[in-house]
Order: C-alpha cells, then sequence, then structure tokens
C-alpha cells in the first residue's frame, strides 16, 4: 500500500465550511463514503474532521482529507492510499475485511 501525504491552510474558512465543500466536491472519478466531524463544545460548529473520497465504497483506494481549526481558518492533510498491482495484502479474518490502508 502507498501512501502519500500533503498539507495546506485555508486562512478565513472555517473547519465546518472546509469540511462542507470537500463533501460537495468528491475528488474527480471519486465518490464520498465517510467521514465524521468533530462539534465545538457548546456549538454546532465543526473544529475539524475528515472526508473519505474512494472510487468504491469497498475499494483499497482512497484520499482521507483531515480538516482541523488553525487560528481564523482551517488545516488540510490529505492522505492518498492506492494499491499497486503488485501488492500482497494480508488475509482478513473470517467475517471482515480490511480496510483504506490495511
Amino acid at each position: 500500500m502507498a501512501d502519500a501525504v500533503g498539507y495546506w491552510t485555508l486562512p478565513n474558512v472555517s473547519a465546518d465550511a472546509a469540511l462542507a465543500w470537500l463533501r460537495s466536491h468528491p475528488s474527480q472519478g471519486m465518490q464520498v463514503t465517510g467521514g465524521n466531524e468533530t462539534p465545538q463544545a457548546g456549538d454546532s460548529r465543526a473544529t475539524g474532521g475528515t472526508v473519505v473520497d474512494e472510487p468504491a465504497p469497498t475499494s483499497l483506494e482512497a484520499l482521507i482529507f483531515t480538516v482541523t481549526s488553525v487560528g481564523s481558518g482551517s488545516g488540510i492533510r490529505a492522505d492518498a492510499f492506492a494499491k499497486a498491482d503488485n501488492s500482497v495484502c494480508a488475509t482478513a479474518p473470517p467475517g471482515t475485511m480490511l480496510g483504506i490502508g490495511g
């Protein structure tokens, strides 16, 4: 499994707004298959969370965006996971399946 990581910041864009944008704009050829938000104490605004883009829900390839509040804006970490054609994966225990990066 190959993993590439990238980072960037969005000045004056809240984590809540960044998460909403990522959810409504999946990466090309992918769909949003998961994610979560961390609400701010006593408020419905998110202070961070994740958005998962995959070609299909059971894919071993994905982009995972992790968003957090940074000052008056937000910071984003993007992890890109891809399984090479010659990769050998572990066998999942009966009744389970391997997930992203697994």
